[in-house]
């Protein structure tokens, strides 16, 4: 199993980083069983993306019993049944990451390339645009933590730019998320794995 990561953090949630290298045929025999969401992305064509949804659930039946399994709430977002654990998933090819927790939780992966710089006017606020610049790595940050924060909420229908504010702060970022029906901090943790940023957090 090519988990490369696996942390305990100090709030007692896990965040798990699985590299793929395996097979559709390999990943397919890492299953356990089959479910109805499973069969769904059997039926994708990219064989890239199918890969590392498969890998979400076997990384959801690796660390939860049978009675567990990977489902979608009203808004799309990914839930487990029969538990009170939250979770949150991301991908960004050839890493899949599991964050779970007891609280609302959000995790992301994200590529650093030079092609955000030329959308970062669609999801930066004055300040973040100031303190990124044309930084390349610290736009990829801002627009990672919010999608943790996106995640985090869980309802959909959040405008990045004007919904959240990332600051940062001694190494880490904080996310200010402001709407009509939820406001919340969360002190997210910055880190990367060979090069592709890692963003995470959750509310206490």
């Amino acid at each position: 199993m090519p988990i490369i990561s696996n942390k305990t953090l100090a709030n007692k949630s896990q965040i798990i980083i699985w590299k793929i290298d395996e097979s559709l045929l390999e990943i397919s025999d890492l299953l356990k069983r089959n479910t109805e969401e499973i069969n769904k992305v059997i039926a994708i064509r990219n064989e890239k993306v199918r890969k590392e949804k498969l890998i979400c659930h076997v990384l959801i039946q690796s660390f939860f019993d049978e009675n567990c399994y990977l489902i979608k709430n009203d808004y799309g977002a990914p839930e487990l049944s029969n538990t009170n654990k939250r979770i949150s998933l991301t991908h960004s090819y050839p890493y899949v990451g599991l964050y779970i927790s007891n609280h609302p939780c959000g995790v992301d992966l994200e590529k650093v390339t030079d092609k955000i710089v030329r959308i970062k006017h669609k999801f930066l606020n004055d300040s973040e645009d100031i303190w990124a610049s044309d930084d390349i790595q610290k736009i990829t940050q801002v627009w990672s933590a919010k999608e943790v924060g996106f995640k985090i909420y869980q309802k959909g229908n959040v405008n990045f730019k004007d919904n959240m504010d990332v600051k940062p702060s001694n190494g880490s970022l904080d996310l200010f998320f402001t709407k009509p029906d939820c406001a919340f901090k969360s002190e997210l943790n910055v880190d990367s794995i060979e090069g592709t940023v890692l963003i995470y957090g959750q509310l206490n």
